[in-house]
This record gives structure tokens, sequence and C-alpha cells, in this order.
């Protein structure tokens, strides 16, 4: 039940953000001067990348599982922390 939670909370996080980006951000974007150039087409990509490299990353660490999330975590405190929390 927790996992099945969690995913839907992934996704509806995921689906605000994507939604975010194409209703707010890129028509913001789309007003600067210069946004129809090749450089104007590529800055508005970004925050789209972003939101991709995100919930990409996010999306492969649960394949891998848990382990590798903590091996990343790294050490410390916090590492501990965070690899309890994956």
């Amino acid at each position: 039940k927790a996992k099945s939670a969690a995913s839907w909370l992934g996704e509806t996080i995921e689906a605000s953000a994507r939604a975010g980006v194409k209703n707010i951000v890129d028509p913001l974007l789309a007003k600067l001067p210069g946004a129809d150039t090749g450089f104007g087409k590529m800055i508005r990509r970004m925050p789209t990348k972003i939101v991709d490299a995100i919930f990409g990353f996010s999306k492969k660490a649960d394949e891998k599982g848990s382990a590798v999330g903590a091996a990343a975590a790294g050490p410390g405190a916090l590492g501990k922390w965070i690899a309890q929390a994956m």
C-alpha cells in the first residue's frame, strides 16, 4: 500500500510540475525578446529538460532499489537519514 501511495504521489507531483512548466513558465519565456530564435528556443526547452532530469532520476533510483540509494546518499548523519527515507 505504501509503495502504491508513494507512486501515486510521485506521479501527481510530476504532473503538477509539467503543468506548471507548460502553462506558466513557457508562456512567460515566450514573451521574452528573441524567444523565437534558436537560442531562445533552447532557453525555452530548459525547464522541461530540468523536470525530465529530476523525475527521470527518481524513476531510475526506484528501479535500482534502496541499496543503491543508500550508497548514493553519502556518509554521515544526513546520508543515513536520506537512506532511511528511501
